[in-house]
């Protein structure tokens, strides 16, 4: 099987990135963080990983920044044949996909069993421990040994018995670890083991019990006299403290009483007190006027409108006085009224001889006097016109301030009448003696709401009469307490006595539950020993019963424990001829990547665990503790190589390396690279490397940036 191209979305750092693949040794190439890794495990996540059970393991891929599930696409070819794969983690959705012959079907197991037989590989598992080399990884097999074991085993079987065997395998381990509790808390041999021991311990009580009834038995009647006479004591002690708490209540209830009886005595003292001081200060006020609120109002305004007026009407009196003043004192002025008229004389004189020609001699002197007569005309009217306005204007103003006067004055006898008509009203001389009436009721009515204030607080919100009953039943309450307080005088005790009391009650009452506890368990024991022959014999019947039962599990366990030896026996040497063919291989393999130095190497039929033989030391070797670090890698290159060759069989699954030869040095590295490429002949192999050393074995690159 061939993958010829594979596309990822959001996969790691990859959102959209696609590439082909060839057959042979697929060079995948590139710096450190560029991806190389992320790849790898998409292409297994693809030939492996379910869409829907694997969402979890693919958290850790999405696109880094996006947090979306990818989207993988792969296609294979397959004798010529192109089938394409998707699966779709965020949509939970599988598809494989042949459109040449037709087929497409979308239903996981079956695209998970497909992809299993193309490739020779049964697992992920199985592929990750063989033809799948992560980055340091190598030597990563031994905890896959079961999977490829049992995966051997199915190439010499067929697959059937293998899975016969493992399941009976499974079925007998399970039921020995039921039966031993070696696996997952104790056993049925554990808890019959308990049970047996509890049962010899019951009947070993039992027969002691039974031989203490008499004893037992006089102990229950002794207890029951002791708690009959207790229970007595208890009673006489209980009722002598009740009786001491009823006359200790009688005092606090007497001294409560009287407390709260006082208390309504000086409420009732102090609100009579505050009803006489109010009748007082209502006899007061009788002897004062109620005056109306509103004529307070208007006397108010006027106060006020009196102190704004007379101000005003006096300057506004000045005023007048000044504007007639000036009115009468303001004369037009004869000289200009003379003016006009030698002007308005000298115009006609001088036109008409102007115009007569009797000053014919002198006319140019006659239109100089012209002139000048009209000058004189024109300045005499305009001063005297000038004047005359301004007198009727100050004529005009001492009217209107004569008017205003007189509204004044008008407005003012008004507010004067008003306000006297309100004095008459009240009898009072002045607003200042009207408003100490006011004051003096006003002060009066707040010494009243004060009072009254006073009493409903004393009071308490209660009526009077309650208060006036209340004392009343407190009289009585104090007459019946003081008559049982002589009655119970002999139980008046302090407190320190009915503490002491209280002990001795307490007392009582743990001796009761002690014998109450006592009188149970003798009586338990008594019966208990009567039935103990009946019950002796039933607990020896189980006796016996638990031990033919661990008798019995113990003989399963022998035959359970032989029967998987021989299944696994039989298991082994259905490997060894599997073994053999193993051995040969990986041994073949190292010789090549040793340049002949191992050459033999044999996995144990038990475990598939594998030595390397040495000749130089004559023995076989564990890799990990007799080889040095790179022959280990070259001896656990040399088993993946060969295991993946053996399960694989005839399907040639594809290869992935993750720059497995970081620590080898060139001689290793070329070796390596031979039997890599002779592996290519049969097996698609992609090489994914930071190295430019493998470019020379490269089939194709891929380059990532």
């Amino acid at each position: 099987m061939l993958i010829s191209h594979i596309l990822l979305r959001n996969f790691g750092k990859f959102e959209n990135f696609a590439c082909d693949f060839t057959p042979g040794l697929n060079l995948i190439k590139g710096p450190n963080e560029a991806g190389k890794s992320t790849l790898a495990s998409a292409i297994t996540a693809a030939l492996f990983l379910d869409p829907i059970k694997g969402r979890k393991e693919l958290a850790s891929m999405t696109r880094w920044g996006n947090g979306e599930l990818p989207a993988l696409e792969a296609v294979f070819d397959i004798e010529g044949k192109s089938y394409h794969l998707l699966k779709d983690f965020k949509a939970g959705r599988i598809e494989l996909e042949n459109s040449d012959a037709g087929i497409k079907n979308e239903a996981p197991d079956f695209v998970e069993e497909w992809l299993a037989e193309q490739m020779g590989m049964p697992s992920e598992e199985v592929f990750k421990a063989t033809a799948c080399i992560a980055q340091g990884g190598i030597n990563e097999i031994e905890c896959s040994f079961e999977a490829i074991k049992d995966k051997l085993e199915a190439l010499v079987t067929g697959g059937k018995e293998e899975r016969a065997a493992s399941e009976v395998l499974a079925k007998i381990n399970k039921r020995i670890a039921e039966i031993t509790g070696e696996s997952d808390g104790p056993g049925e041999l554990v808890r019959l083991g308990k049970a047996s021991i509890e049962i010899d311990y019951n009947i070993d009580k039992l027969a002691r019990e039974i031989t203490n009834l008499r004893a037992k038995r006089a102990d229950l009647i002794q207890v029951e006299m002791t708690y009959r006479n207790v229970c007595e004591d208890l009673a006489a002690k209980k009722q002598e403290l009740e009786q001491s708490l009823e006359a200790s209540k009688l005092e606090d209830s007497f001294a409560e009483a009287k407390r709260e009886q006082h208390e309504i005595e000086q409420k009732i003292g102090e609100a009579q007190e505050s009803l006489k001081q109010i009748k007082v200060l209502r006899d007061r006020q009788a002897t004062l006027k109620n005056i109306d609120h509103k004529d307070i109002q208007v006397v108010n305004g006027i106060e006020s409108s009196l102190g704004y007026l007379q101000p005003k009407r006096r300057e506004l009196e000045a005023d007048t006085a000044e504007a007639k003043e000036e009115y009468d004192s303001y004369k037009i002025g004869q000289a200009y009224i003379a003016c006009a008229i030698i002007g308005a004389l000298g115009s006609a004189v001088m036109g008409l001889s102007y115009f007569v020609g009797v000053l014919g001699f002198l006319e140019s002197i006659s239109g100089y006097g012209i002139f000048a007569s009209v000058a004189i005309l024109v300045f005499g009217l305009a001063i005297a016109v000038s004047r005359n306005q301004h007198r009727k204007y100050l004529g005009e103003r001492a009217a209107k301030l004569e008017t205003k006067f007189s509204a004044l004055e008008m407005e003012l006898q008004t507010q004067s009448t008003t306000l006297n008509g309100l004095l008459a009203k009240y009898s009072a001389d002045s607003i200042d003696d009207l408003k100490r009436s006011i004051w003096q009721f006003d002060d009066l009515e707040k010494e009243i709401a004060r009072e009254r204030q006073i009493y409903e607080s004393n009071l308490g919100g209660q009526p009077f009469q309650e208060l006036e009953n209340r004392k009343e039943e407190l009289e009585d309450i104090l007459a019946r307490t003081t008559k049982l307080k002589k009655e119970l005088a002999h139980y008046i005790v302090d407190d320190g006595e009915l503490n002491r009391q209280r002990q001795v009650i307490s007392q009582f009452e743990d001796r009761i539950k002690d014998l109450e506890r006592e009188r149970i368990v003798l009586r338990e024991q008594i019966e208990s020993a009567e039935g103990g022959a009946e019950l002796l014999v039933g607990y020896v019947e189980r006796r016996e019963q638990l031990g033919e039962r661990i008798d019995s599990l113990k003989r399963n366990i022998a035959t359970l424990e032989l029967t998987a030896d021989c299944i696994n026996e039989a298991r082994q040497n259905v490997l060894v001829s599997t073994l053999e063919v193993l051995n040969s291989r990986t041994s073949d393999i190292l010789n090549k990547l040793t340049s002949g130095h191992y050459s033999k190497v044999q996995f144990a039929k038990e475990t598939m665990k594998f030595q390397v033989y040495s000749d130089s030391k004559r023995q076989w070797l564990d890799p990990e503790a007799g080889l040095s670090s790179g022959t280990a890698d070259q001896v656990y290159l040399a088993a993946r190589l060969a295991l993946a060759e053996l399960i694989a069989e005839d399907k040639n699954s594809v290869m992935i390396f993750d720059d497995p030869f970081a620590g080898y040095d060139q001689k290793r590295m070329e070796n390596a690279m031979k039997v890599l490429k002779e592996f290519s002949e049969n097996h698609q192999i992609l090489l994914l490397t930071s190295q430019d050393h493998y470019d020379q074995w490269a089939d194709s690159t891929v380059a990532l940036k």
